[in-house]
């Protein structure tokens, strides 16, 4: 059997890890230099190696990252596969045996596995001695599925982030309009941001809004298209308590009266043509590029 290196599983961050490595000053007198009054070289920052999921692409040397080392005086490496691939890149990692320092972890079932294989170690003593921090936050949820026969491999997330719309406030300018507040004036931004070529270029090549079919659970599919069914009363994917009844969104008051929205959107060239068939990494592409006026998504990989 191949000896593996051993690592920690992790939900969001390593800062227990890091703040370990931070809180040990580099540069201090070894034992040799109190004997002879030399003080040793300050040593080379600590890399540490994360395992991360990504859904959208960004710069692998971004500003988030340049702070974090700054802060924690450790070189952070972020290694971000797409979530699908997120589990195959662990076992693939596994079997080369290279393994991260610190990993996302995708379900309780890999943790036992994990555990099982001696492939990672638990970190009740690292909690104690260097994740106050983690702990006064998350110390009421790492039993449970961050455990196995007691110890805990793993910190829990326990987050969650809603959507927001996001518009291009520089294009508002150019075209000198408002940022509206109505489902009128958001239609009257939409009809410039395609037709009146915002970005400059002289060409007819812009989205007013960019949208995409995602994965998972119902409210997660059409979560692009929230904003404009929750100007018409209708929160996608969840029930409405009306009178007395609890009626499900596709069945509420409001809810055709988004259809017909964006059905004349998408006449009209105002919604992006592909939204049915892309992915969302390629209509993400679209907002890097400098192509989509608005969009609606979950803002956790902001930089």
């Amino acid at each position: 059997m191949v000896k593996l290196k051993k690592t920690v599983t992790f939900s969001l961050i390593s800062v227990m890890m890091m703040s370990a490595v931070a809180c040990s000053t580099p540069g201090t007198t070894s034992k040799e230099g109190n004997k002879t009054g030399e003080s040793s070289k300050p040593a080379a920052p600590v890399t540490v190696r994360i395992l991360i999921d990504k859904t959208t692409n960004f710069p692998e040397d971004n500003t988030v990252v340049q702070e974090i080392r700054k802060r924690t005086g450790v070189n952070v490496q972020f290694l971000a596969v797409d979530a699908p691939d997120l589990e195959t890149k662990i076992n693939t990692m596994i079997a080369s045996n290279d393994m991260p320092d610190a990993f996302l972890n995708p379900n309780k079932a890999k943790i036992k596995d994990l555990v099982s294989n001696q492939v990672i170690i638990p970190m009740d003593d690292l909690l104690k001695t260097n994740g106050k921090n983690v702990m006064d936050n998350k110390g009421s949820i790492l039993k449970g599925a961050a455990q196995v026969d007691g110890k805990v491999y793993a910190i829990p997330r326990g987050w969650g982030f809603g959507n927001v719309l996001t518009i291009r406030k520089d294009w508002l300018d150019k075209l000198k309009l408002p940022v509206p507040k109505t489902i009128d004036e958001y239609y009257t931004v939409l009809k410039a941001f395609a037709n009146q070529d915002p970005d400059g270029n002289g060409q007819k090549d812009t989205i007013g809004v960019g949208a995409y079919f995602a994965g998972g659970k119902e409210s997660d599919v059409y979560s692009t298209f929230s904003h404009i069914f929750a100007a018409y009363g209708v929160p996608v994917g969840r029930g409405k308590l009306i009178d007395g009844k609890v009626i499900p969104w596709v069945l509420q008051p409001g809810f055709m009266d988004g259809i017909k929205f964006l059905n004349k959107l998408y006449k009209e060239g105002l919604l992006d043509p592909e939204f049915a068939t892309i992915s969302n990494l390629k209509e993400f592409e679209k907002l890097w590029n400098g192509k989509m006026g608005t969009f609606e998504f979950t803002p956790n990989g902001i930089t």
